[in-house]
């Protein structure tokens, strides 16, 4: 099991807990039937100036993932799609982009991984090199070096962003996969008519660094 905890109401820290600077994890031992077990926690960003407490204190959020069920899970799922000629991408945006996660999804066939941070993508892409990466939202343009270097595909529904995606690009030259979003009455992202969508088309066919994959939408979508 992996055991992210995240830091946003921490109590008092119980003195077992050490913490490294440098890896952003904490290494604690618990006693399990009287045997001891190291484990170790990824933890979202706080300061490292003090130990925090471990899950087992119980006294703030924490997600408890059990990783051979995530993997079995996404086998299952996988196998369905697979027989209808649809691929999966396993995100882990929950995890804050734990590799772990994102390995079980691997190891149960999802075909691409998609992060919702561009932050996480170049250690995704550094451990899982021959496999397709996603960024599941259109990337703000402080985040287009990331975009272009290390997301093969990512979701796009402004034609400013995508002229600034492929002169990025052209730096590192790369050609990164382009989904246009199409909003269907989630109000979520994307352009609202056919006409505009087809007009990004056709400005994207037309930047040679980008390559056009095809069309997203969100519908009813609970996140």
């Amino acid at each position: 099991r992996t055991h992210i905890i995240f830091a946003a109401s921490i109590a008092e820290p119980p003195p077992r807990a050490i913490t490294s600077s440098s890896s952003k994890e904490i290494k604690y031992v618990r006693n399990d039937s009287g045997k001891a077990q190291n484990h170790t926690a990824v933890v979202s960003d706080f300061s490292f100036e003090r130990p925090v407490n471990t899950m087992y204190d119980r006294h703030y959020p924490v997600l408890d993932v059990n990783i051979s069920a995530m993997a079995q899970n996404a086998r299952v799922l996988c196998d369905i799609c697979g027989r209808n000629n649809i691929s999966v991408a396993g995100i882990i945006k929950f995890s804050d982009g734990d590799l772990e996660v994102a390995g079980a999804y691997r190891e149960g066939g999802c075909a691409q991984l998609g992060v919702s941070r561009a932050k996480h993508l170049p250690a995704l892409k550094e451990a899982f090199p021959d496999t397709e990466t996603l960024l599941t939202r259109s990337p703000p343009r402080s985040d287009l070096p990331l975009c272009a270097r290390y997301a093969d595909l990512s979701l796009h529904a402004d034609a400013d962003i995508l002229i600034a995606l492929n002169k990025e690009a052209a730096n590192w030259n790369a050609h990164p996969g382009i989904l246009l979003m199409l909003d269907v009455g989630d109000l979520r992202e994307g352009v609202d008519n056919i006409p505009a969508l087809v007009e990004l088309a056709t400005l994207c066919e037309g930047l040679p660094n980008l390559r056009l994959r095809g069309v997203g939408t969100n519908l009813a979508c609970m996140n």
